[in-house]
């Protein structure tokens, strides 16, 4: 797993990166911590993506600051 931060001009972003785990396959529905981060960002005035890639999850989340 790998997780990175940077500050940057627009506020801050944070990625999240698995790699080498078991297989990944999206969720057949979404669950309430993803929609709860999903809320709490836009509510500040971010955003946040996921992946479901073969190696792992690919998350991406960014907020001013």
């Amino acid at each position: 797993m790998e997780v990175c931060w940077e500050r940057r001009d627009d506020g801050l972003r944070l990625t999240w990166c698995e790699k080498d785990g078991p297989p990944v396959e999206p969720p057949t529905r979404r669950g309430f911590g993803s929609r709860l981060l999903e809320a709490s960002l836009h509510d500040l005035g971010g955003r946040s993506s996921l992946a479901y890639l073969p190696d792992g999850v690919a998350a991406e989340f960014s907020a001013p600051l």
